[in-house]
């Protein structure tokens, strides 16, 4: 598979990074990127290309290819912001951690690992986000299913996260978040989960209410209240 990275510089984002024009994305190209497969998979249309060719060279593996924030595509994408300390992303083609940076698309499956006293905010097309706390990992497994439609899951391995997203009538990605012995699905929710080093789920719901799934049954949760999965 021809893959690439995307590092965005995204306007949301309010510390600058020094060097980078706010209005601008960046891409860290791999082997076998192509023009084509940048064009097909990133950016809004095949035209779009011949913008991005005055600001850049070849594509070489390793290359930064700075890319007008216009241009890419938001929904159905997750990048990474505000990252805090020891953030760490892998691909699943690769056994190396990399050091996460502000603005750094994420592409499926990819593995988000924080640190000690270490956090990063995962966002999801325009208005969905997860912040990722201290000693938390997770992937980023976004899905397409003929019956189901459109979803950005997040399973957490271990850790906590505060996950959020507004309701919308447009919406065309769904967001939902799966642990070992759960899932649930997310709409103008706001709620805490945990996975602990056993396992063990905990979820709380700050605000809405969420349908939780685990060993066949369905529970919904309403608003400051939780609970915890054990086995049946």
């Amino acid at each position: 598979m021809k893959q690439i990275i995307l590092i965005i510089i995204s306007i949301i984002i309010s510390i600058p990074i020094s060097g980078r024009a706010e209005d601008e994305l960046i891409l860290i190209v791999r082997p076998g990127d192509t023009a084509r497969s940048v064009t097909e998979r990133y950016l809004v249309r095949p035209t779009a290309w011949e913008r991005v060719v005055q600001y850049n060279y070849i594509l070489k593996p390793g290359n930064l290819i700075r890319v007008p924030s216009d241009l890419i595509k938001s929904e159905g994408k997750a990048f990474l912001s505000s990252v805090f300390g020891d953030v760490k992303v892998k691909s699943p083609d690769s056994g190396e951690w990399s050091k996460a940076i502000d603005g750094l698309i994420l592409r499926k499956d990819d593995i988000i690992r924080t640190g000690p006293g270490s956090g990063v905010v995962l966002r999801m097309g325009r208005e969905d986000q997860a912040i990722l706390r201290s000693e938390t990992e997770v992937v980023f497994e976004p899905y397409k299913r003929l019956l189901a439609g459109k979803a950005n899951r997040i399973t957490i391995n271990t850790g906590t996260i505060v996950a959020s997203t507004r309701k919308r009538e447009d919406r065309e990605f769904r967001f939902e978040i799966r642990t070992p012995d759960s899932e649930l699905e997310l709409t103008g929710t706001t709620i805490r989960a945990k996975v602990t080093s056993a396992g063990k789920t905990q979820f709380e719901v700050l605000h809405g209410e969420t349908l939780i799934k685990s060993g066949g049954r369905e529970v919904v949760v309403g608003g400051e209240s939780g609970i915890a999965v054990k086995d049946q």
